[in-house]
């Protein structure tokens, strides 16, 4: 037997759109889901990382149709990777792996092709070929 899940999120709470390379900081409250949402084509690459402090963090990434695509659930970082095979507007939901988790947290995407911005006080940009680039991690 198939079972297909769908997406439903509560309308009445606003979906933040994703950015190509910011931070998006969050709170995550006791049994609540946060919303975000960006734009993918055919063929490109989506990463997004989940940095919490304070509960155990769920990363659900759903498609156009509102289908689930996959889901990453860890400590202090969650990862979940996927390749678009459609374009449209994906869904990514941040809540506690376990019940009555709270917190807060920072959500990156990372996607490519397309552009990506370099969030605001973070070392990156341009790189010469040769070149010697300084950092700090």
């Amino acid at each position: 037997m198939l079972f297909i899940a769908a997406l439903s999120v509560d309308t009445s709470s606003a979906q933040t759109a994703l950015i190509n390379g910011t931070n998006q900081i969050g709170t995550s409250l006791i049994n609540t889901t946060n919303s975000y949402t960006f734009a993918a084509n055919t063929g490109d690459n989506v990463v997004l990382r989940l940095g919490t402090t304070g509960f155990d963090g769920y990363l659900q990434l759903y498609g156009p149709n509102g289908a689930l695509l996959k889901t990453a659930a860890s400590g202090t970082d969650a990862e979940l990777d996927y390749t678009a095979t459609n374009s449209g507007t994906f869904t990514v939901l941040v809540s506690s792996y376990y019940s009555g988790g709270t917190g807060t947290y920072v959500l990156h995407l990372a996607q490519f092709p397309e552009a990506f911005i370099v969030p605001t006080g973070d070392e990156g940009g341009p790189m010469t070929n040769g070149g010697n680039h300084t950092g700090t991690n």
